[in-house]
């Protein structure tokens, strides 16, 4: 069973904002050079992203349960 939509949405959006810091943390450790797009680029993906993602509530749910599996499958202790 899917949790409130607004759960799965806040938990999805955290999942890929401490993604894309971990990226940016072994980048730059790497000794490399961020590269940011342009702000056009940006604001494109991110209507891209809002118009997609999170208007289609089967979208959520797959992508919800798929980031269980990833919970699961690595080991978290996330359960209280």
């Amino acid at each position: 069973m899917s949790p409130a939509p607004a759960v799965a949405e806040a938990f999805t959006r955290m999942f890929y904002l401490n993604r894309a810091c971990e990226i940016q943390l072994a980048t730059l450790s790497a000794g490399q050079e961020l590269i940011i797009p342009s702000p056009e680029v940006c604001e494109h993906a991110a209507r891209q992203h809002d118009d997609y993602a999170y208007l289609d509530t089967v979208h959520l749910d797959r992508e919800w349960t798929a980031l269980l599996r990833l919970l699961e499958r690595d080991g978290a202790a996330y359960r209280c």
